[in-house]
Parts: structure tokens; sequence; C-alpha cells
């Protein structure tokens, strides 16, 4: 009797074992799975993320930049061997910079340079390709972009430059308008009672 009561121990210790095993197998299995469609799924939505930069996103991406910098006249449209170019100008510890956003070889391109600096319209940056970009001033201060994207979305918008509109410039304080009250300084407005 002793000698059935070990064995049967001894098989019920092997079955423990290899159900131990099988459901350490099925866990390796199934973790392996969820990082195999985890990583699908994720390598989708980069690509869709990547595919949802289009026209609009870019013109969005302009008007932003032309926001930033819209004091002092910085925002202007050139033309750079027969072809349109936004030009954001900037300074920083006394050096002037313009950033550059342009088309050039199917492709919307980005480049920042220094105004002594020569430039190449092949050595910027490619933002977007696109089949068309079309920046251009429809009139004192208010600029219009028109984008084709290569998948054939076309987007369009306006944007008002207001410093440009308004004279606006970084080295004098434009003057009130008539009728405006003049700003007090802390001296003068010291007998004035609030």
């Amino acid at each position: 009797m002793n000698r059935f009561r070990g064995n049967r121990k001894s098989e019920a210790s092997l079955i423990g074992a290899f159900a131990a095993v099988l459901l350490a197998f099925f866990f390796a299995g199934s973790a392996i799975l969820v990082l195999l469609f985890g990583a699908r799924e994720y390598e989708s939505t980069v690509r869709k993320s990547s595919d949802d930069f289009s026209s609009r996103t870019l013109l969005t991406y302009i008007t932003e930049k032309i926001h930033h910098s819209d004091a002092g006249g910085n925002v202007s449209i050139r033309e750079t061997d027969g072809i349109p170019v936004l030009v954001i100008e900037s300074a920083d510890s006394g050096t002037r910079y313009e950033t550059l956003i342009y088309e050039y070889d199917d492709s919307v391109r980005e480049l920042t340079v220094t105004e002594e600096t020569g430039w190449q319209l092949d050595a910027g940056e490619p933002i977007l390709e696109v089949k068309s970009f079309k920046p251009e001033e429809r009139k004192p201060g208010l600029l219009y972009f028109d984008c084709l994207d290569s998948k054939g979305e076309r987007a369009d918008t306006y944007v008002y430059v207001r410093s440009a509109a308004s004279g606006e410039t970084e080295e004098e304080d434009p003057e009130p308008e008539a009728g405006a009250q003049k700003p007090v300084s802390e001296s003068e407005g010291e007998g004035i009672a609030s």
C-alpha cells in the first residue's frame, strides 16, 4: 500500500509540475501576443498620425509662426528666383534672423538664416510634400496661403498681419488715437485719486 501511495504522490507532483510549466508557457505566450498586437496597433497609429500631417496642418503651423512673430513689420512675402517666399524676421542677442517658408522641388521647405547669409532654395528642410503652395499678399497686412498637398487635399487661409497693417514698429510705440487716454506713468499719477 505504501508503495502505491508513494507512487501517487510522485504522479501528483509530476502532474502539478507539468501544469505549472504549462501555465507559465500559456502566460508567456499570452504576453508575447499582447506585445505583438500592441506593437502593430502602435505602428498603425504612428503611420496614421504621419499621414494626417496635411495641407491644413501646414497652414495652421504657418499661421501660428506668423502670429508669434507679428511685431514691427517682421512678416513679409518676397520673391526669390521667381518663387514667393514667406519671410519671418526675428532678433536674438543682436543678430537678425530670417525664417523662410517656400515651395521648392514639390515640397514646402523651411530655412532659418541670418540676414547676411547667402542661401539657395534647395537648402531648406522639407516640411510637407505638395503639388502646389502659394503665399501671396492680397493687400497690406493681409496674407493669403493656398496649398494642395500630395494627396490632393486643398486648403487655404487668410492671415491678418496686425503689425504690417497698423504700421507698428519695434522702435517706437504707435501714437494713441484721437480721444484715447494717454497712459499715465507712476510719477505723473501720484496726485491722481483712483
